[in-house]
């Protein structure tokens, strides 16, 4: 699946979240190193950062350098940001699901 594909389906689900605010997404490729989706779940910043599968995360480029540094950065931060591909969705979705639903 393409990871525009993989975004799409997870957005719609996250979409879904109560407690959640997922706004649109932004002109493609507009801040060098920003995430794919911003959000806020529970009054928490969401940063994430979409690939089409875990090879996509650990390869070594300036890009994959940048994108790493700006996950740690939000997470020093206080905010909740992470990488999400195929293989780890559900448990992520989980996660989100459960800071949705931390504040009822």
């Amino acid at each position: 699946m393409k990871e525009s594909a993989f975004e799409r389906k997870c957005v719609k689900l996250l979409q879904k979240l109560p407690n959640s605010y997922w706004p649109p997404k932004g002109a493609p490729g507009a801040i060098l190193g920003s995430a794919d989706r911003t959000g806020c779940v529970s009054g928490r910043y969401i940063s994430l950062e979409f690939k089409k599968n875990f090879k996509e995360v650990i390869k070594k480029t300036k890009r994959s350098a940048l994108q790493h540094y700006t996950i740690e950065c939000v997470r020093k931060a206080g905010g909740v940001a992470m990488f999400i591909y195929p293989e780890n969705w559900d448990v992520m979705h989980v996660f989100l699901k459960g800071l949705s639903n931390a504040n009822k």
